[in-house]
C-alpha cells in the first residue's frame, strides 16, 4: 500500500475498474476490452454486468479533466494498465499509475500486454530495464515479486475483438475473475448460463410482437412456448442446486477422511454422490485421496465365536491360522474360506508362532502354564510343554525343530518338539517375556524385567553376552541377516546390539515404553512402536531415522511387507493403517468394526491378514499383481504400445502386469536397483537402468534371465543418460551426461547399429513412429538418423540451443523446440521448416496428437495448445510453475502434464478445462497413458527419492474402483443426514445398504 489511504466516495465502488490505457495505442483494443468485461456473465435484464471507467477523451486535449478522472480513481476498485511502449512515454498514464500505487493496494491492479516486452529480473526483484518497453521506468522498484498479466499482443483485428473469439474470451475470463470475485470455472459457467438466458428472452420478446400482431392465431402456441420457457428455467435452477450439493457433498467427504477411519467408506460413497450430482475438481480428488488408502475387496472372511486375537498364513498362502477366546486355533482353506482344522487348545488363545516352513504352529494361551505344538496340515498334536509357572514368551525355531519358552518362575527353557523333552534351562533373574531365535536356529536373545538382555548359545546354553538396561526390557527382535538385534523396554528406548558381541550400534529416545520391534525382510531398517503413539523407522547401522507415523489410536503393533516397502500399524482404534515407508504416506487404512487383534502380511507382500476383536478374521488384497489407483513405485513404465506395466515395488523387486487382465503378472528379481524402466510391446523384454551406477540391462520377462548389460567403463564417473526405445521396441539410445555422441543399441542383443554425433551436449533423442528414424537435439541443431546404419538424414538448423524433438505419429512432422522461444513445425522427408510458433522464454518438451492435428507445448508459463495445420494458438494451459512433460491420450482428446507445482494434471482439449489433478509431496516430471487411457503413470521427485505413482482419473473409472472395493450403501438415516429429503437411491447399485453399527460403536459422524 502506498503512504496514504484515500476512501471510496461512497459506501459501494461506483467502478468495479479503471481502464488506464494509450489512446494512440489502444484506440480501438480499450474500448473492446470495457464492453467485454462489462458484457460478461451479464444478466439479460442488467445493462451490464459491471461499469468500467475508460475516459473517451485524450487528457492531452483537455488537461482539465484531471480531477474527474482522480474522482473516478477514488469510486475504483480495480486497477487495469494496458501496457504498451506508447502508454509508458504517456505521463498521463504514469500520473494514473503514481496515484494508484500511493492510495491504493498494488494486489488490485492487473496489467494487460498489448504491445511491447515485459521482462522480469528475478534476481533483482525488478523489471529488467534493458529488455522492458511496455511499462515507464516509474514502475521501478515498485513490486516485490514478478506480477501476472494477460497477453493481448495478438489482438489487432476486428474479428479477434469478440467473445465469440475464443482466446479473446479466455483473456477476458482472467480479468474478469478477480474483479467479480469468483473463480475461473464458477464465473465461467455464469457467462454460459446468462448468454442462454439472453438467447431465450430475445427470442420471447420476438414471440411477443407476433402475438401482439397476430394474437387470435398464435395465443395457443405462445402459451406452450412459456410454459416450455419456464420449464428450462427450472430446469436451470435445477442444475444449479445440483452443483451446489455436488460441491457440499465434496467438502462433506473431505472433512469425513480426517476425522474418522470408521467414516471412510462413507466419505467414498459421499464423493461417489457428488459426482452423480455434478462434475468439480474437488470431487474428483476427494475420491481420488479415498481410494489411495482403501484396500481393495477381502479374499476371505472367517469367524470365531469370541475374540479373534491371531491369525497368520502359511508360506505357500494356502491355509490360514487363527486363534481365539473362543478356546480354539483353527486352520482355514485361505482362497475358500472353509474350515480344514480345529485345535481344541482350551483357554484364551492369544499368540500363534509358526516355523518358517509352515507345518507347525505353537499355541500361547492367556495366563496358562503350558504350550502345545501342533501340525498344521492336520490338526494333530504334537507335543505339550507343561511349566511351573505362567508362560509369558514362546518362540519357535525356524526350522520347527526346538521350542524355546519364557515362564514366570524366572527360566527360558528349550525343549524338542519330536520328543518333548527339556534340553536346556537358562536362568534369569526375573521372569522372561521377550524371545527370538537368531536365524540360523543357534542362538537365542531373551529380555527380562530384571534389565538385562541376554544371548544363549543353544549348542551348550552359554551366556554369549549381557546387555544391561536401565529398566525393564519389553521386547527384543533378531534381523533376519543375524547381524543385529534390537532391544527396547521401560527405559524409553529402543537399541539396536551387534549380535555377535552386545556393542550397542544405535539408538532412539521416546517420551514413552517402546512396545515393539521389527526388522525389514533386508535387515537394513528397523521399525519401533511405542507407547507415545508413533511409529519410527530408522536405519539399522546409523540410527538415522527413516520414516515416523502416527496414526489415530497409536501404535501397539507393526508388520513390514516381504520386499520391506509396506509398514502395516495397529493401535486402540477401529482400523489398521498401512504405510509407504520411502514417501512417508498413508497408502491403505481398513475400517474395523472392532479392535485389531493382529495385522500380518502374506508370504507375497500383496495381502493383509487382520483379526479383530469380534472374532471376525480377514485377508484383504493391496493389488501388489496388479495397477493399483495411487501406489508409490520405485519405478514404473507402461510397454510402448501401452498394454502392459512395469512396476518397480520395491528396489530390486519388478512385476510386468497386463494392463486390462486376462494373463498372470511376471514377477523378476533384478540384479540392482533400477530408477529407469522400458518395456517393449507385449511386455516380452524389461530394460532396467541405474542412471548413477552406470548399468543397463535387458531382461526376458518370461524366464526373467538377463539377456545381456552395459556398464560404463571403469574410471568414468558420469551417469547415465535416461535411454529411449522405439516403439516397435527394436532400438534403445544409449548415452552418458554431457556426451556428445549417442549409440543406438538393438534392445534384444545388445549390438551397436548406428552412433549419432553433435558438435555439443547432446540434449534429447526420439525415435520415429515405425522405428526406422531417430531424431537428435544437441548444439544449435536437430539432426535425424537413420536408425538402423546410422546415416544422416537432414541438419535442421536451429537459432539457439535445441532442446528435444518429436515426430508425429504418421510421420509427417517433426517438432523442436530450443531456448529461443520458438517451437518450429519441419517436414522430416525433405528437412524444410514449415512453420514457427513463438513462445516468451524457453520451450521445454513438444508433444503431438495421435492424428497430429494438434501440437503441445510446455514452458515455463503454461502448456499452449496450437492448430498443426494453421499454426494457431488454440489456448493455453496454466500451472502453477512450471510444466516440463506433456503426454496425449490415446484418443487425443486430453492432454496430460505434469509440473514442479507437485500436480499432474489431466485437460480436456476440447473444452480446454482442467478434469483431473493429481497431487504429491514431489514435484511431477514424466507423465504417460496406458493404451486403455485409464491410468495416469506420473514421475515425481522430492528431497528424499524420485518415485512413480499410478493414478486412475476418469470420474468413472474412479467411481466404478470405489464401487469395487466399497461392501455397502449409505444406510437411509445416513442418505438423510447427508442428503436431506432427497428420495433414496443406492449409490453403488449392486451393493446393499449398510448394517447398523453395533451396539459399542462409537458414531463419530457430523451431526445432522
Amino acid at each position: 500500500m502506498g503512504n496514504e489511504s484515500v476512501p471510496l466516495r461512497s459506501g459501494a465502488a461506483a467502478y468495479r475498474a479503471f481502464i488506464s490505457y494509450s489512446h494512440a495505442a489502444d484506440g480501438k483494443l480499450a474500448p473492446a476490452l470495457q464492453s467485454a468485461l462489462q458484457g460478461f456473465a451479464k444478466p439479460w435484464y442488467r445493462l451490464r454486468a459491471m461499469r468500467v471507467f475508460r475516459d473517451k477523451t485524450s487528457l492531452s486535449a483537455n488537461p482539465a479533466l484531471w480531477p474527474a478522472i482522480e474522482r473516478a480513481l477514488q469510486d475504483s476498485d480495480w486497477f487495469l494498465m494496458m501496457a504498451s511502449p506508447e502508454s509508458a512515454q504517456s505521463r498521463w498514464v504514469e500520473q494514473e499509475v503514481l496515484w494508484w500505487l500511493q492510495h491504493r493496494s498494488r494486489e488490485r491492479m492487473l496489467i494487460v500486454l498489448t504491445d511491447g516486452e515485459l521482462v522480469w529480473d528475478s534476481g533483482r526483484s525488478d523489471f529488467d530495464w534493458n529488455r522492458t518497453t511496455a511499462l515507464g521506468r516509474y514502475w521501478s522498484g515498485k513490486l516485490e515479486s514478478e506480477p501476472l498479466y494477460v497477453d493481448l499482443r495478438w489482438a489487432r483485428s476486428t474479428e479477434k475483438l469478440s467473445l465469440r473469439h475464443t482466446q479473446f474470451r479466455s483473456v477476458v475470463l482472467d480479468l474478469a475473475a478477480p474483479l467479480h470475485g469468483r473463480p475461473k470455472d464458477e464465473l465461467d459457467g455464469e457467462d454460459v448460463r446468462q448468454h442462454r438466458r439472453t438467447r431465450r428472452v430475445a427470442w420471447s420478446a420476438g414471440i411477443a410482437l407476433v402475438v401482439l400482431t397476430v394474437a387470435a392465431v398464435v395465443a395457443a402456441g405462445m402459451a406452450v412456448r412459456q410454459a416450455h420457457i419456464a420449464e428450462e428455467r427450472r430446469q436451470e435452477a435445477e442444475r444449479e442446486r445440483e452443483v451446489a450439493v455436488s460441491r457440499q457433498l465434496a467438502a462433506q467427504s473431505e472433512i469425513l477422511r480426517g476425522q474418522s477411519t470408521r467414516l471412510l467408506p462413507t466419505s467414498l460413497l459421499l464423493a461417489v454422490e457428488s459426482l452423480r450430482h455434478g462434475f468439480s475438481l474437488e470431487a474428483v480428488q476427494s475420491l481420488q485421496k479415498g481410494l489411495q488408502l482403501l484396500p481393495l475387496p477381502g479374499m476371505v472372511t472367517v469367524k470365531h465365536t469370541d475374540n479373534a486375537n491371531d491369525a497368520v498364513l502359511t508360506p505357500d498362502d494356502r491355509l490360514l491360522i487363527t486363534a481365539s477366546d473362543d478356546g480354539t486355533a483353527r486352520v482355514w482353506d485361505a482362497a475358500s474360506g472353509a474350515e480344514r482344522a480345529r485345535l481344541d487348545v482350551g483357554g484364551r488363545v492369544m499368540e500363534l508362532h509358526q516355523s518358517r516352513d509352515g507345518k507347525q504352529v505353537a499355541t500361547k494361551v492367556f495366563d496358562s502354564k503350558s504350550v502345545r505344538v501342533w501340525e498344521i496340515a492336520t490338526g494333530r498334536e504334537l507335543g505339550r510343554f507343561d511349566h511351573p509357572a505362567e508362560v509369558d514368551a514362546v518362540a519357535i525355531s525356524p526350522d520347527g525343530a526346538e521350542l524355546a519358552t519364557g515362564a514366570r518362575d524366572g527360566l527360558l527353557r528349550i525343549w524338542d518338539v519330536a520328543s518333548g523333552r527339556e534340553r536346556l534351562r537358562l536362568p534369569h533373574q526375573s521372569w522372561v517375556d521377550s524371545l527370538a531365535f537368531a536365524p540360523d536356529g543357534r542362538r537365542i536373545v531373551s529380555g527380562s524385567p530384571d534389565r538385562n538382555t541376554r544371548m544363549w548359545s543353544l549348542a551348550n546354553g552359554a551366556e554369549l553376552w549381557r546387555f544391561k538396561h536401565a529398566d525393564k526390557v519389553a521386547t527384543v527382535a533378531f534381523g533376519p541377516d543375524g547381524r543385529h538385534v534390537a532391544t527396547g523396554g521401560w527405559d524409553l528406548r529402543a537399541r539396536v546390539l551387534d549380535a555377535a558381541s552386545g556393542r550397542e550400534i544405535a539408538s532412539t529416545s521416546h517420551t514413552r515404553v517402546v512396545t515393539a520391534l521389527a526388522f525389514s525382510a533386508d535387515s537394513r531398517d528397523l521399525a519401533i512402536a511405542s507407547d507415545d503413539g508413533t511409529a519410527r523407522v530408522i536405519r539399522a547401522e546409523s540410527g538415522e531415522q527413516v520414516s515416523s507415523f502416527s496414526p489415530e489410536g497409536g501404535v501397539l503393533g507393526l508388520e513390514w511387507s516381504r520386499d520391506g516397502r509396506l509398514l502395516a500399524t495397529r493401535g486402540l482404534s477401529v482400523a489398521v493403517h498401512v504405510w509407504e515407508v520411502k514417501t512417508r504416506r498413508e497408502i491403505a487404512r481398513v475400517p474395523l468394526n472392532a479392535l485389531p487383534g493382529s495385522v500380518r502380511f502374506g508370504p507375497n507382500g500383496d495381502t493383509l491378514v487382520i483379526s479383530t476383536g469380534d472374532g471376525t478374521v480377514r485377508t484383504l488384497r493391496l493389488g501388489e499383481s496388479t495397477l493399483r489407483h495411487g501406489e508409490a513405485l520405485h519405478a514404473a513404465a507402461f510397454s510402448t504400445d501401452g498394454l502392459f506395466a512395469a512396476m518397480a515395488r520395491s528396489e530390486r523387486d519388478v512385476v510386468i502386469s497386463p494392463v486390462s487382465g486376462g494373463e498372470a503378472p511376471r514377477r523378476l528379481r533384478i540384479a540392482e536397483s533400477a530408477d529407469i524402466l522400458l518395456l517393449t510391446p507385449g511386455g516380452r523384454l524389461l530394460v532396467t537402468q541405474n542412471k548413477e551406477l552406470g548399468v543397463l540391462r535387458v531382461w526376458d520377462t518370461a524366464g526373467g534371465k538377463s539377456l545381456w548389460h552395459i556398464t560404463r567403463a571403469p574410471g568414468d564417473r558420469r551417469w547415465m543418460n535416461h535411454s529411449e526405445m522405439s516403439p516397435d521396441g527394436r532400438f534403445l539410445t544409449l548415452s552418458y551426461d554431457q556426451a556428445r555422441d549417442l549409440a543406438v543399441v538393438e534392445t534384444a542383443t545388445g549390438r551397436v547399429v548406428a552412433r549419432a554425433v553433435h558438435d555439443d551436449v547432446i540434449m534429447s533423442s526420439q525415435f520415429s513412429r515405425d522405428g526406422r528414424y531417430l531424431v537428435t537435439t544437441g548444439d544449435n541443431t536437430a539432426r535425424i538418423w537413420e536408425s538402423d546404419g546410422g546415416k544422416a538424414v537432414h541438419k535442421l538448423a536451429l537459432s539457439s540451443r535445441a532442446l528435444s524433438a518429436n515426430f508425429s505419429a504418421d510421420g509427417r512432422f517433426l517438432a523442436t523446440t530450443g531456448s529461443d522461444g520458438l517451437a518450429r513445425v519441419w517436414d522430416p522427408a525433405s528437412g524444410s521448416e514449415l512453420r514457427r510458433l513463438d513462445h516468451e522464454g524457453y520451450v521445454s518438451t513438444v508433444a503431438f496428437s495421435p492424428d497430429a492435428r494438434r501440437l503441445a507445448t510446455s514452458t515455463a508459463r503454461a502448456v499452449y495448445v496450437w492448430n498443426v495445420d494453421t499454426g494457431q494458438r488454440i489456448g493455453s494451459l496454466q500451472h502453477d510453475a512450471s510444466s516440463d512433460f506433456i503426454a496425449f491420450s490415446p484418443d487425443g482428446a486430453y492432454l496430460a502434464s505434469g509440473s514442479r507445482d507437485h500436480s499432474a494434471r489431466v485437460w480436456d482439449l476440447d473444452r480446454l478445462v482442467e478434469v483431473a489433478r493429481m497431487t504429491d509431496e514431489g514435484e511431477a516430471f514424466r507423465v504417460a497413458f496406458d493404451a486403455t487411457g485409464r491410468f495416469l503413470l506420473a514421475e515425481h521427485t522430492n528431497a528424499a527419492s524420485y518415485f512413480w505413482r499410478m493414478w486412475l482419473w476418469r470420474p468413472a473409472d474412479l467411481v466404478a474402483e470405489a464401487c469395487a472395493r466399497l461392501s455397502y450403501n449409505l444406510s437411509t438415516d445416513e442418505w438423510q443426514r447427508y442428503l436431506g429429503n432427497k428420495a433414496y437411491r443406492p449409490t453403488c447399485p449392486s451393493l446393499p445398504q449398510r448394517p447398523p453399527p453395533p451396539p459399542d460403536a462409537v458414531d463419530t459422524s457430523i451431526p445432522r
